[in-house]
């Protein structure tokens, strides 16, 4: 059974985002695991075009910068927790920003929603 977070409206730190990239300098993303779960097979797509595979990330550690052309606050994540899937999907564009070239840090946490239950949530930090 998949678990699904559905975006609609959530509260982001985003610092340093602004308009389009336009591929000329590049954008450097590190992602952090910030809740008590070991993380299996993390994957973010930044487009159907931009799929990258973070690996395994255990509690507490982050990974190493991956370089992108073109960068979005809101990428589809999927990723395993004990074998279960966990995904953050969007269906909207709501809140939309492209960043700018810099370093960012996605830092992905879980939520307790209930009976062992678990729920997806990160938020964006311009390094």
């Amino acid at each position: 059974m998949k678990k699904y977070l559905l975006i609609l409206s959530i509260g982001f730190l985003i610092l340093g985002t602004s308009c389009s990239n336009n591929g000329n300098e590049d954008i450097f993303i590190k992602v952090k695991n910030t809740s008590l779960n070991n993380f299996t097979n993390v994957v973010f797509e930044m487009n159907p075009n931009n799929i990258t595979n973070y690996g395994n990330i255990s509690s507490g550690e982050s990974t190493d910068y991956k370089t992108f052309n073109f960068a979005s606050n809101m990428p589809n994540v999927a990723l395993e927790i004990n074998g279960e899937p966990y995904q953050i999907l969007y269906n909207d564009d709501t809140g939309y920003n492209e960043f700018k070239s810099g370093y960012y840090t996605f830092n992905i946490s879980t939520v307790a929603i209930g009976n062992n239950e678990i729920a997806l949530y990160f938020e964006i930090i311009s390094d």
